[in-house]
């Protein structure tokens, strides 16, 4: 018998919890570990190039993971499939010898694309379209997400470095055999309920918005006229926030490294803590808007996203004037800065995920997100390399003009995204 929709919904997100436990916590090690005499005994400056490729083929590889899966493999068995494989991964850097680890790396990286790909789908297929509920079955996702990587980095980081690299590779591996078994037996008890809504708008009875009415809904059966632009759309703007917002914050933590460490309530904090006071952040307001949305319900998921691009030009305003003009204030703008993006990445990132895999065709949703991560890691590499990371203090203003003109052109014609999108909202 399938388990009900809210069980499965935390069943798949401890799953996630435990796979971004495993790869974070090893990411946070990897390049300690490659530089380190006692580990691989690179140049810091191979280890980091080395690093960044691996992190490049975080994004290239879920295209194929996607494709193959829907053709043959489809989520439950992909998920499956790329947790062994993930498995022999982070078994294989037991080995602490240079072939076993680049071969686990490599292992780790392909078994993750599966994974991450299509488990991601997998949130989605558990709810309709028209539900509401999916935006927050995402957000439980997104904080599984956070809280598995934030715990990761902590745990692993702290054992490897008090105990050595084996014992942190060790607790991934053993993490990771943990989801693959959770995984194993619940997978057929997952309710795939999702279907396409065959390009056609909503039913009266299932379509309630205050600024187009009943516009749509008298017209239900007109074809749904543009999918696949409003993915690539979407696609567009999220890897927009994500790269925006880091060439933005490298000069502005550039710039805080170089002040001295705070204290906040009496309590003594390193500055190179005030990216792991982010991740808090982030974790403390989701619970928040987690508990709201529980109750009150969800609202407007393109207002959400709308209002998150907002939110991020005004962090990096912010960032800018902790650089430029702040004084002895710097680290409070500081905190806003962050508290503000944080905000910003709770309002974007689970919705975004939500409405790409609502307006995906069920047959295509995982090459449709591998599409997603691929263009964001294209963007990423497209941005770095035609800005010049050490100048971008000098465009940060216009980096931040550029956020909240997306968000208010959002707003502006949220009526002709819902037209495009057959009113999924």
């Amino acid at each position: 018998m399938p388990y009900p929709q809210r069980t499965s919904l935390l069943l798949i997100a401890i799953i996630e919890l435990l796979e971004r436990f495993s790869y974070y916590g090893t990411r946070a090690i990897i390049v300690l570990f490659a530089i380190d005499e006692h580990g691989l005994g690179l140049q810091r400056s191979e280890a980091l190039s080395s690093y960044a490729q691996l992190t490049f083929l975080v994004f290239l590889l879920p295209l194929p993971a996607g494709i193959i899966s829907d053709l043959t493999l489809k989520q439950k068995n992909g998920t499956l499939l790329g947790g062994i494989i993930a498995l022999a991964g982070y078994t294989s850097l037991f080995m602490e010898e240079m072939n076993f680890v680049v071969i686990g790396l490599i292992l780790m990286t392909i078994g993750t694309s599966f994974v991450r790909t299509n488990l991601t789908v997998l949130v989605g297929r558990l709810f309709e379209k028209t539900d509401k509920n999916r935006d927050f079955g995402f957000m439980l996702f997104y904080f599984g997400i956070n809280l598995g990587a934030f715990i990761g980095i902590l745990v692993i980081g702290s054992i490897s470095e008090e105990m050595g690299w084996k014992y942190g590779f060790m607790i991934s591996a053993f993490a990771t055999f943990l989801y693959v078994v959770l995984f194993y037996f619940i997978k057929d008890q997952l309710p795939l309920i999702e279907k396409n809504i065959n390009q056609k708008y909503l039913e009266t009875n299932t379509f309630n918005d205050t600024i187009i009415g009943s516009e749509l809904a008298q017209n239900k059966k007109l074809p749904n006229p543009a999918p696949v632009f409003l993915i690539i759309i979407f696609t567009i703007i999220i890897s927009l926030f994500w790269n925006l917002y880091e060439i933005s914050s490298s000069p502005f933590y550039s710039y805080l490294n170089q002040k001295e460490d705070f204290t906040i309530i009496g309590f003594y904090i390193p500055i190179s803590m005030i990216q792991t006071i982010g991740a808090g952040f982030n974790l403390i307001i989701m619970l928040v808007f987690l508990l709201t949305w529980f109750f009150q319900g969800l609202g407007s998921t393109i207002g959400k996203i709308a209002l998150s691009m907002i939110l991020l030009g005004v962090s990096i305003q912010v960032m800018y004037y902790v650089i430029t003009f702040s004084g002895n204030n710097y680290m409070s703008c500081a905190l806003l800065a962050t508290f503000i993006f944080s905000t910003a990445e709770v309002l974007i990132v689970p919705f975004v995920l939500s409405y790409i895999t609502r307006l995906s065709d069920v047959r295509y949703s995982s090459t449709i997100f591998g599409f997603y991560l691929l263009c964001s890691g294209v963007a990423a590499k497209f941005l770095y390399y035609f800005v010049d990371i050490d100048e971008s203090t000098n465009h940060m203003m216009a980096f931040s003009i550029i956020a909240i003109l997306i968000g208010v052109a959002l707003i502006l014609f949220r009526k002709k995204i819902l037209k495009m999108s057959g009113g999924l909202d």
